[in-house]
């Protein structure tokens, strides 16, 4: 240790000890003991004065400082020991304390550091925070203040923060956490990130070093894919929830592996994550989402036995490119990502302002489509379905809407969004009761209309809280109508979920015949289908469309046929537009028929008189094909 300097201290101490803090020895012991250390140091100017006020009993240092630094006499060296003792994520904080302190000439400024982690007299990390004043005691600049371990407060906070940001399920951030990173990434100046508890959207890999909260810098740029995983609510509603949470446990454990340390994940919402990556643009993260696809059903498949049929679509933008806030970004990853859905299970879609007027364009829709009921803007067209010989055997009923603000509006793109928002469960149900209000209409007027196939929407089916087959059957009963009067046309998938087959099962039961539409389009299990009592299939437009161009359609059709003959069921062939296409078809065997070459859809009125005189439709079809032959 360095040798006690040989001086005068009653020549060198200031004569002012009015100034000075009255405090006792044993007071700052106990102080100590509660977790807070009194200190008072000098910290300019360097000097004899200075080295006296070191030896002098003024002199009151924490545990950070050990005794020897008094014979150094410097309050350079004193400091230098102190950050020492400060964890290395938050030296750079606490060096710009530092540095404030000593340019401070003012009298009385009160500084206060952020929350730090120092080494304890345990020797373990713990939490502090430092609270101080500067004064003058005759030449000397005099530092006076309280070191406070703050241990238990933080622990404190770290609980509350885990409940306000923190994702229970699988231990990531959730969306709270999600904006809080993106902010911080954005403005690194405005908040330290070591000075915080740490933050669950960081778990998953190292956060980078933070800066001097005193001295902001640039941010760098950084990217984001929000993915949502495809066919997890299918998975979720066939296999229940504790299942689908293990899926979920997976695939965030499954994330956490692939990313990169810096890298941020988190869970914004129920089967959806977010992963940030700083210092990489929008073609980075496209890449990036390409090498996931690849990697994830395998990676999946190690982990759990339960990832069939999973994949993922993704929304991808980048700061600063797309936006300069935290908010912005994350609703245009959210707009790429609604696009994403829309384009199929395994899309990947980067922002470009194009999404945002097509979000306007949606949410327009959806806003008039919530009054489309209550405004009676909905109507149902009738397109005929015909035998071989021309005969008028039933229709389907297609919905249209006729919207006063945006004119007439395509199944195709408002079916979809009301599946999407839950609106199809009370469109469904208007189809219904008026599909049966009309057939009834129709038989007290004498006119024995054949039956008529509606559309249920798989999402109807899956919907464990609204039953469609109640909903059928009492509009059936209450109408006095004859179950045999609907077909209930559904699509091939959705005739897969284990809810919609009792359903479907329950309807059948009462006598309403079942189609299975668009088939050959889905993900059909012949196990599945073999367990409905199904009465037609209903082969898609798209074979026949192809029938002169691909052999792979035609060699559907003919299986098609022989399926529907093993299962005891009829089949129809939609889309049929041309003559030569029905003589081919009818050479395979097929018998019925719905398509232009017999009748486009038909308005209320136009139909009522087909009731009136169905050989009208027999005339209608032989002038088609004389017209093409």
């Amino acid at each position: 240790m360095p040798e006690q300097p040989d001086v005068n201290l009653a020549r060198l101490l200031p004569h002012d000890p009015a100034d000075r803090l009255p405090l006792r020895a044993d007071v700052v012991e106990l102080l100590r003991r509660a977790g807070v250390e009194f200190f008072r140091i000098p910290i300019a100017p360097e000097g004899e004065a200075m080295q006296a006020y070191f030896l002098s009993p003024a002199y009151i240092h924490c545990h950070f400082t050990p005794t020897w630094v008094a014979q150094e006499g410097s309050a350079l060296t004193l400091l230098q020991v102190f950050l020492s003792k400060v964890h290395p994520e938050d030296r750079e904080h606490m060096s710009g304390v530092a540095r404030i302190l000593l340019g401070s000439e003012n009298h009385n400024s009160d500084i206060t550091s952020n929350r730090f982690r120092g080494v304890s007299e345990t020797g373990q990390w713990c939490w502090y925070e430092v609270r101080m004043s500067v004064r003058m005691e005759g030449d000397l600049r005099i530092c006076e203040g309280l070191m406070i371990n703050v241990e238990e407060q933080e622990e404190a906070r770290h609980k509350l923060e885990r409940v306000a940001f923190e994702d229970r399920l699988t231990g990531l951030g959730n969306m709270a956490a999600t904006l809080r990173s993106l902010q911080r990434l954005i403005h690194p100046g405005g908040e330290a990130r070591a000075m915080a508890p740490p933050d669950p959207a960081d778990t998953a890999g190292d956060a980078p070093p933070s800066s001097d909260p005193q001295v902001a810098r640039n941010p760098d740029p950084f990217a984001i894919i929000w993915l949502d995983l495809a066919g997890f609510g299918r998975l979720n509603s066939l296999l229940g929830r504790s299942k689908g949470d293990e899926v979920l446990i997976s695939a965030a454990r499954i994330l956490r592996e692939w990313i990169q340390d810096g890298d941020l994940l988190t869970r914004p919402n129920s089967d959806e994550f977010l992963i940030v990556l700083p210092g990489r643009d929008s073609d980075a993260a496209l890449s990036a989402a390409q090498h996931l696809q690849q990697v994830l059903p395998h990676r999946m498949q190690s982990h759990t036995d339960l990832q069939r049929g999973l994949s993922f679509r993704a929304g991808i933008c980048s700061y600063p490119h797309h936006g300069q806030e935290a908010e912005t970004l994350l609703g245009y990853a959210a707009a790429a990502l609604d696009q994403a859905a829309r384009h199929a299970p395994d899309a990947l879609v980067v922002y470009s302002e194009a999404l945002t007027e097509s979000a306007r364009e949606v949410m327009s829709l959806e806003q008039e489509l919530q009054q489309v009921l209550s405004r009676n803007e909905l109507r149902l067209v009738f397109q005929p379905q015909v035998g071989a010989d021309g005969a008028l055997l039933g229709c389907e009923a297609l919905l249209r809407w006729q919207s006063p603000q945006l004119g007439m509006v395509s199944p195709g793109r408002f079916i979809p969004l009301a599946e999407e928002t839950g609106q199809i469960h009370g469109i469904g149900a208007w189809v219904i009761e008026e599909a049966c209000r009309l057939q009834a209409h129709w038989r007290a007027e004498g006119l024995n209309p054949p039956p008529m196939g509606i559309n249920i929407s798989a999402v109807q089916l899956t919907n464990s809280r609204i039953s469609v087959a109640e909903h059928l059957l009492n509009c059936l009963t209450r109408h006095r109508l004859d179950p045999a009067a609907l077909h209930v046309e559904i699509t091939e998938s959705g005739a897969l979920e284990e809810n919609g087959i009792r359903q479907l099962t329950a309807i059948h039961s009462a006598g309403v015949v079942l189609e299975i539409d668009d088939f050959g389009t889905g993900f059909a299990s012949l196990s599945a289908l073999l367990r409905l009592p199904i009465h037609t299939l209903k082969l898609d437009q798209s074979f026949v469309r192809e029938m002169d161009t691909s052999e792979a359609s035609v060699a559907i059709l003919r299986a098609s046929l022989a399926l529907a003959d093993s299962i005891g069921a009829t089949a129809l062939v939609e889309g049929v537009e041309e003559s030569w296409q029905a003589e081919q078809l009818v050479d395979m065997g097929y018998r019925r028929f719905q398509g232009y070459l017999f009748s486009r859809p038909l308005e209320h009125d136009a139909y009522t008189e087909l009731l009136r005189d169905p050989s009208h439709l027999r005339r209608q079809g032989q002038e088609a094909a004389s017209a093409q032959s």
